[in-house]
This record gives C-alpha cells, sequence and structure tokens, in this order.
C-alpha cells in the first residue's frame, strides 16, 4: 500500500532548460555561453549551489570573479532561475491525487534561487504538496543515500509505503537501493499507469 507520493520537480512537474540559464547569465555577465557553461556546469558550479556547499551570494559572488564583471545581484538570480514551465499535463493527476486524499510531496536536486523562483511563479507547487525534500537544504543531491533518508524521514513512513518518480534513472536506481517503490517518469500516461498498478485509483491516462 503505497502512504505517500513524492515527484521529482525538474522535467516532472516543471519543464527546465539549463541551457536557458547558461544564456541568460552570459549575456548578463558579459561572457561566451561557453565560458559560462564551463564555469557553471562543467566546472560542477551548480552542483556546487544545489548540494548546499555554496550559497546564493557565493555562487554569484564565484561568477563575478570568473567573468570579471559585477552585475545586479537580483538580476543575476532571476536569470539563473528563469529557465522553468509547467508540465501542464501533470495537473489534472495531481488534482486527482490530492482531491483523493493522497500525501503529496517534492524530492529535488535544486538550488535557492530555483527554489524561489518556483514557488513564486507557480502557485501549483506550494499548493498540491505537504512538503519538499531539496538537495541545498539536506546537503546532498540525488543519487546520494542521505537525501532519500530524509525523504523517509520526512514522510514518516516506512521506505516500501513511499512511491517516487524522477526522469533521472540513477535517481530511480538510487530510491530503489534505500528500498523506496520508485519509477522512470517518461510520461504522464506512463506514471497513471505505475500509480493504477499499485492500486491506486487514476481516472486520468
Amino acid at each position: 500500500m503505497i502512504e505517500f507520493i513524492y515527484f521529482d520537480l525538474g522535467n516532472v512537474l516543471l519543464h527546465f532548460d539549463h541551457r536557458i540559464m547558461v544564456r541568460q547569465l552570459a549575456e548578463l555577465f558579459g561572457a561566451t555561453e561557453g565560458e559560462m557553461t564551463g564555469w557553471v556546469i562543467a566546472a560542477d558550479l551548480q552542483l556546487d549551489y544545489e548540494s548546499g556547499r555554496l550559497t546564493s551570494r557565493e555562487f554569484y559572488e564565484k561568477l563575478c570573479q570568473l567573468a570579471g564583471s559585477r552585475p545586479d545581484y537580483e538580476q543575476a538570480m532571476h536569470a539563473a532561475s528563469a529557465i522553468f514551465a509547467v508540465n501542464e499535463p501533470m495537473i489534472p493527476l495531481l488534482q486527482q491525487l490530492r482531491g483523493d486524499g493522497h500525501r503529496l510531496g517534492i524530492l529535488s536536486n535544486t538550488c535557492e534561487a530555483h527554489w524561489q523562483f518556483v514557488i513564486r511563479e507557480f502557485p501549483l507547487v506550494p499548493g498540491y504538496f505537504e512538503h519538499a525534500v531539496l538537495s541545498y537544504e539536506v546537503g546532498a543531491v540525488k543519487p546520494w543515500r542521505n537525501i532519500y533518508d530524509r525523504a523517509i524521514q520526512s514522510a514518516g513512513v516506512a521506505p516500501h509505503a513511499l512511491f517516487f518518480t524522477d526522469d533521472r534513472l540513477e535517481n530511480v536506481a538510487g530510491a530503489a537501493a534505500c528500498g523506496i517503490d520508485a519509477e522512470h517518469f517518461v510520461s504522464v500516461d506512463k506514471l497513471c499507469h505505475d500509480l493504477s498498478s499499485r492500486g491506486i485509483r487514476i481516472a486520468c491516462g
């Protein structure tokens, strides 16, 4: 019996594209997209930010040092974060699950700037979910075990009573290694099938 359902945020609840972030930051900081990709993605600056090793201000200061420029801090955070769009087919499913009384949560690799942008711009995120387990707050990213342990603790149910879906196979495998019932997210239709096969009544898909 599934007692709690966790969803990944990026490319499950919301579409996102890091290339947009790179392009916007490059323009703001006066760098090339190749330079910004090297700093933020290839050199793991974004990973350090998402894992809580860097604060928002430290992330900004490192970019300023690398680019040799100092744009407005708030503009920089916006450029890094305005990369999301709602996965519209998820909304009826979330409405149904919430309406039927299922406990829902978010389990996401994300950073402070992205999370603050998301909860400000997309009311469905704080509206449908009991709580969120976020990498930058936990100090661990999926598929590290610590973040799944925190998700289990936060839900307050046994691992096998948790269901989790994520678009990245390594994150699904990490959850399964902790005893969580996890499935790869490919589409809303597949997610509806995965939930139905576990005895959760689904009218969509």
